[in-house]
């Protein structure tokens, strides 16, 4: 009896042993499970998260490039989850808050599994509802355009001719469809457009600015009219955005015609042996060993298409400044030249002055020229520019060049003949203060150079203009980019949209 008696406690110590180290090996392995299933579900998270924001960028593309897009996104944030965490549903949907407009929302849904570790007491135990937990995510996220005042600076000089014109304005467009969301206008978001070369176009209708009157001012550009350039004002102006009041007006850039004025051409050698690149008006030939007028040639030929052979007294001369407008039919008329308007075009002669589009794109966002811009018709908007601190907007300039900012040959700028008023080693420098200036002011800069031959000296002046990516939190993202190619710079161009574009986690 003794003897039974001691085989049954040692049994039940066995059994008590047995049942005590799985219950120490049960509660192990839950808290593992329990530490494993919070992680995959925060690593879940975070990846649709960033394939919604990713994908709330571009709502206006296809649905599958849409969907393809964000799960390469959702696949690389889950880099480092455990390997034997499954996704078993990947579900996306896109809606539209306002009925009749394209989707402005995307929500996505995952499913996944994990298996755990209590799936090994599962088996000791036999019981087979601990073998997986299941791990359901939703995130959703929706895309606005904050209120903005974005103004486009870009570079039209003769480098930008052919192929690369038509990429600026294809990456423009771009941009312009971004902002407005692909509408016809977008509560309190406003793009204008500055063209630059040597010199800017003020447009006509703001003749008004000019230190003498329009009459006057046509009268001297006889037989063709003032087109709208005008001269760098002194130099204590020329980095400001100080309004066309009196004292601070502006000058038309007149070129004279080569054969009468400017003596030290005839010194040149350049222009003594490319006797096409002077700026003859009326035009010339020799008879008989007599220079008279060539009457076979127009008096001027300022055509776009002339390039460097073109002459008149507004040689190099771009299109006008598009003010600010709430209108991306406008805008685009600006970019294509379609309804009247003069198109971004690729105009030669005078070099590229950074400093002086850059000048002009401040003056149209400055609230000091407020209701001081008219658009073509005459008409203005009152209202514009908005101050810089109104609440829950932005202005911002997007700046782009291909090239070293410089003068072409001895050629006429908004700054006169080389030296005249800046020295070449002065105008990048020129350039940084204005930019310092600018975003002091609380503007946005956004940089980009583009094609393959931009210097280390351009790219690094432009780089040091641009909003710094890291201080500047009001966008999110890079502000300086290098664009080799067209195809690079739309890319660079639809990011920019999608960075002040508002893009919300929604849940």
């Amino acid at each position: 009896m003794l003897r039974r008696l001691t085989r049954d406690r040692r049994g039940s110590v066995l059994v008590l042993g047995t049942f005590g180290i799985l219950l120490t090996g049960a509660i192990s392995m839950f808290a593992t499970d329990l530490a494993r299933v919070q992680v995959a579900r925060a690593r879940i998270q975070g990846a649709a998260d960033a394939a919604m924001l990713a994908a709330a960028r571009d709502l206006g593309a296809p649905e599958a490039t849409l969907r393809a897009a964000a799960r390469q996104v959702f696949d690389a944030n889950m880099s480092g989850a455990p390997g034997d965490l499954a996704v078993s549903r990947f579900d996306m949907v896109f809606t539209a808050e306002t009925p009749g407009r394209e989707s402005d929302t995307v929500r996505l849904e995952v499913d996944a599994r994990l298996p755990l570790m209590m799936a090994r007491l599962g088996d000791a135990v036999r019981l087979t509802d601990l073998t997986r937990v299941d791990i359901a995510v939703v995130s959703a996220a929706r895309k606005r355009v904050m209120g903005a005042e974005v103004m486009m600076v870009l570079d039209n000089t003769g480098s930008m001719a052919g192929q690369k014109i038509r990429d600026l304005r294809a990456a423009a467009r771009v941009l312009t469809d971004a902002l407005f969301d692909n509408s016809e206008s977008v509560p309190n978001v406003y793009v204008g457009l500055v063209n630059y070369s040597a010199t800017v176009n003020i447009g006509r209708q703001h003749a008004d600015w000019l230190d003498r009157s329009l009459a006057q001012t046509d009268a001297e550009f006889a037989p063709t009219p003032w087109k709208g350039c005008v001269r760098v004002r002194s130099t204590a102006l020329a980095e400001t955005d100080a309004p066309p009041e009196a004292g601070a007006q502006f000058t038309p850039q007149f070129w004279p015609s080569s054969r009468l004025s400017w003596s030290p051409l005839k010194y040149d050698a350049y222009y003594t042996n490319n006797k096409n690149h002077k700026n003859l008006w009326p035009p010339e030939k020799t008879v008989n060993g007599v220079v008279v007028q060539d009457t076979g040639k127009p008096y001027v030929d300022e055509r776009q298409s002339a390039g460097n052979n073109g002459y008149g007294p507004n040689l190099g001369c771009p299109g006008p400044i598009t003010p600010l407008i709430s209108s991306r039919q406008a805008i685009l008329d600006a970019i294509d030249g379609t309804n009247g308007a003069q198109r971004v075009d690729a105009w030669s002669r005078g070099g590229t002055f950074g400093n002086v589009g850059l000048a002009w794109g401040w003056r149209t966002l400055s609230p000091r020229w407020r209701g001081l811009w008219r658009y073509r018709d005459g008409t203005v908007n009152p209202a514009l520019p908005l101050d810089y601190d109104t609440p829950f907007h932005n202005k911002i300039i997007v700046m782009m060049t291909d090239g070293v900012n410089q003068h072409y040959q001895t050629d006429m700028t908004a700054y006169g003949r080389p030296n005249e008023m800046i020295a070449k080693s002065e105008v990048d420098p020129s350039m940084l203060r204005l930019c310092q200036n600018i975003k002091d002011a609380g503007i946005i800069v956004f940089t980009i150079t583009f094609g393959g031959s931009v210097n280390q000296n351009t790219r690094d002046t432009y780089t040091s203009c641009a909003s710094d990516a890291a201080t500047e939190e009001r966008i999110v993202g890079q502000k300086y980019f290098h664009a080799p190619t067209g195809a690079q710079l739309k890319t660079v161009f639809a990011t920019i949209g999608g960075q002040i574009q508002e893009l919300r986690l929604v849940n």
